[in-house]
């Protein structure tokens, strides 16, 4: 899983893991792994948007903050616009059930 986060507090985070790295400047898309997962519980890290689809990107999120003037919310939400045409495919209609037979009253 994928997520767009950044440090909560003015420091650089390193996972040593994947080698990503967090600031307080600069949201960036990481692979979530468990050292942000503890990071998260210790608030150092804010999600800013979560369950990003693998083939997500810094490099192109990136350039989405760039074009919003550095405006951290309207990068996130037209990063995430991309990725909506996956997620709104008509699912199938889920089939109804068969109709009960009435049951047969019992005769006083």
């Amino acid at each position: 899983m994928k997520a767009i986060a950044k440090t909560s507090q003015s420091i650089m985070l390193v996972d040593p893991q994947t080698r990503e790295i967090l600031t307080h400047d600069k949201p960036s898309v990481v692979t979530w792994t468990q050292f942000l997962e503890a990071r998260t519980g210790k608030g150092q890290i804010k999600i800013l948007a979560s369950d990003l689809p693998t083939e997500a990107s810094d490099t192109e999120f990136q350039k989405f903050l760039a074009e919003a003037d550095g405006k951290e919310d309207l990068a996130v939400e037209a990063y995430l616009s991309t990725f909506a045409e996956e997620n709104e495919k008509p699912k199938p209609a889920a089939k109804k059930p068969a109709a009960k037979k009435p049951a047969a009253k019992a005769e006083d």
